[in-house]
């Protein structure tokens, strides 16, 4: 029988520092002292070889490190707008084909009253974003074991920024950094469809609403396109992207009251030069949508950081 070898100190350091993109961060840009480095890494790793760890953290490949362009980001934060929103509220429903009909014509009456209400499918069922004042009128079309939870009083940010954010990694982690640097928590981060909609509802598939500045983003088996787009004009349709990956990251219920998640995982991702396509925090889900090519190594990336 065969011992399984132990990972050297050079592994260990590698898998420890792409496992903390602030790190990454800081190799990339000169500003790190590897004496304390390697001290750091030897205490949490229990490593007594203090000069190995050294040695490590000095050969790391930095010049590999693909990460993200800070400027880049700051250029794109520069070209973008904020609008806010205060008195927002979620309801948080349990999933199943007797919530979502009855949910039918109250959505469709708030979106016909061009109020907000935006659904996110999650695991454990789906988040509704809308107006405190309507908060009421959906949760009256519930059964109380049916709703999970309600939250009020929350403000939205909308950063509106140029297309060319879906080709600029980093502004996500960028963004989510600031405000967990300050301590500040996201508790959500993220139509005329109705009956196409609850169609594929119905039949247990991806179908996501997210209202934008500029309209809706319908997110959805690359199957169900056609089902949607022909049931628009071709002036209605602004684009459509296929071959995306999908990676849901499913935490406890305290992500809610955990400033930092958001920023840690985008991070993690911007710093090997992921690019996420689209991004929504719902309850206790974080879901990233990615290019195909991007898959494994962003399945890496998360391994490291997960456990």
């Amino acid at each position: 029988m065969f011992s399984r070898p132990m990972p050297s100190v050079a592994s260990e350091v590698r898998d420890y520092i792409a496992g903390h993109p602030s790190l990454s961060d800081g190799l990339k840009m000169g500003i790190v002292n590897y004496s304390a480095l390697a001290r750091k890494i030897s205490k949490e790793l229990g490593i007594r070889q203090r000069e190995a760890v050294l040695a490590a953290c000095r050969r790391y490949p930095v010049e590999k490190l693909r990460g993200y362009s800070e400027d880049a980001v700051r250029r794109m934060i520069q070209k973008s707008r904020i609008q806010t929103r205060t008195r927002v509220a979620t309801i948080t429903v349990v999933e199943g084909v007797d919530v979502l009909q009855r949910l039918g014509d109250v959505v469709e009456e708030l979106l016909d009253e061009n109020r907000v209400c935006r659904l996110i499918q999650v695991s454990q069922g789906t988040v509704i974003i809308l107006d405190d004042d309507s908060v009421s009128r959906v949760t009256k079309k519930l059964r109380s074991e049916q709703i999970i939870g309600v939250t009020r009083g929350l403000v939205e940010i909308d950063v509106i920024s140029p297309e060319t954010i879906e080709k600029t990694p980093g502004l996500l982690a960028f963004l989510s950094g600031a405000l967990a640097s300050r301590g500040i928590n996201i508790v959500e981060e993220m139509s005329a469809l109705g009956d196409v909609v609850e169609e594929l509802l119905d039949e247990n598939r991806v179908c996501r609403l997210i209202q934008v500045s500029q309209g809706t983003v319908i997110i959805l088996d690359d199957d169900s396109v056609s089902r949607v787009t022909k049931k628009l004009r071709s002036e209605q349709i602004i684009g459509v992207t296929r071959g995306l990956v999908e990676i849901d990251v499913i935490s406890p219920e305290t992500i809610e009251k955990t400033p930092g998640l958001l920023a840690f995982l985008s991070g993690a991702l911007a710093s090997r030069g992921i690019n996420i396509v689209e991004e929504m925090s719902a309850y206790t889900d974080t879901i990233f949508l990615l290019e195909r090519r991007d898959m494994t190594r962003a399945m890496e990336v998360l391994a490291q950081n997960l456990p």
